[in-house]
């Protein structure tokens, strides 16, 4: 019994190792985004946008059915890293979002395909976090027409800086594919904040 179980482990460490070419994480075009709620007077959220590039150099069509997130990202749980489910979002060549995976997306042999998902950090509860970016909000939130706020990290503080850089620091992704030579299979991916913070 012992020895098929780490028989049965070993083959999903080694399906996730061989697979792990076919999905790379590469540097976002897309600016990171706070959600601010005007009732509330803070930013509820935000989105760390995270590119990704499944090339499939396979001999047959994978296909593509979802994509998990694990960090901070379970509002009653902030201080608890958890898995979660996360949309991944369709892009062109020209890196604009033009749709989502509603059940699967077939990448055809070798050919490649790329993907965004966005994390969504809630932040609304976090105090620390309130008061760091609090210049922030007192000018963005003078328009009071938009919610959305894309940031430069340029225009962030060192400190501002290091605290978003913590936040998603030690991160990862989980990719579920499937082919008809591999069938399920998955690859989970440690988050490179460089690739997303630049």
């Amino acid at each position: 019994m012992i020895r098929f179980i780490f028989i049965f482990i070993s083959f999903i460490y080694f399906s996730e190792l061989y697979s792990q070419d076919i999905v790379v994480q590469k540097v976002s075009e897309i600016l990171p985004t706070f959600g601010y709620n005007y009732k509330k007077g803070k930013i509820v959220w935000i989105d760390f946008p995270v590119k990704l590039l499944v090339n499939n150099e396979l001999d047959n069509e994978v296909s593509i059915n979802s994509a998990f997130y694990y960090g901070y990202v379970i509002k009653y749980s902030i201080n608890c890293k958890r898995w979660d489910y996360r949309l991944l979002y369709k892009c062109n060549e020209e890196d604009s979002i033009v749709g989502y995976v509603n059940v699967v997306d077939d990448i055809d042999s070798k050919a490649q395909k790329e993907y965004y998902i966005f994390t969504r950090h809630p932040v609304d509860v976090n105090d620390d976090f309130q008061g760091l970016f609090m210049d922030i909000m007192a000018e963005r939130s003078k328009d009071s027409t938009n919610n959305i706020w894309r940031i430069q990290t340029s225009c962030l503080s060192e400190s501002q800086n290091e605290y978003l850089r913590n936040l998603i620091s030690n991160d990862s992704v989980r990719i579920h594919l499937y082919s008809k030579d591999k069938g399920q299979f998955l690859v989970k991916l440690p988050l490179d904040v460089n690739k997303v913070l630049h």
